[in-house]
């Protein structure tokens, strides 16, 4: 008797889903054969859920790592501008500014100490004949004080041709661009310089 209840009930409840699927499907016979063959999906526990979520997290990880990644900052060569007329400085800080990171100054005493202080500088352009200190003594200073810099250092001069320029400059192995100075040329002299030198450190590290 149970058994006949049991599908008696299975009966009345199917009833209306039979005749439901029979109005909108042609094959309602073969559909209600699918239902009694299809098993409910077994619940998940709260173990299934944290694995999943675990593998989950695990595979979106290395993602959102190289999302948060900060992106290095393109290096920008530092030059520093001495020369004892304010309009030669200026004249090079407005044409070189657009590529180059450009400090200027009219007193080679203020660039000295600037370098003493721990400023770096991967250019250094010097006028030759300056009052107070010729720039031939400033680079002589800033070899005993920052060695690493002597050889950054970069004559310009409008006086090649006098015997005492000539005879300061003998001295030194440093590179000497005349004034009037060819802007384009500077340029990549800062170029190969910063280039040589940034391919060192890498090197060196």
């Amino acid at each position: 008797m149970a058994v006949d209840a049991f599908r008696l009930t299975e009966t009345i409840l199917l009833a209306p889903v039979c005749g439901l699927v029979q109005r909108m499907e042609p094959n309602a016979a073969e559909l209600l054969a699918r239902i009694g063959r299809i098993r409910p999906k077994p619940r998940s526990t709260v173990r299934d859920r944290h694995a999943r979520c675990s593998r989950s997290a695990a595979m979106s990880a290395p993602s959102e790592l190289l999302r948060s990644r900060p992106e290095r900052a393109p290096r920008v060569a530092r030059v520093l501008v001495i020369d004892d007329e304010l309009f030669v400085v200026q004249a090079l800080r407005l044409v070189l500014a657009r590529e180059f990171d450009v400090t200027g100054t009219t007193l080679p005493e203020q660039a000295l100490e600037w370098l003493l202080a721990g400023q770096s500088y991967d250019v250094i352009l010097c006028d030759v004949m300056m009052p107070g200190i010729t720039g031939v003594a400033l680079r002589d200073r800033i070899a005993a004080a920052r060695p690493e810099h002597a050889s950054r250092v970069v004559f310009i001069t409008g006086g090649l041709l006098l015997p005492e320029v000539r005879s300061a400059l003998e001295g030194v192995p440093n590179a000497v661009l005349e004034k009037p100075i060819d802007l384009e040329s500077l340029r990549e002299l800062i170029r190969r310089r910063v280039h040589r030198a940034w391919q060192s450190a890498d090197c060196a590290i």
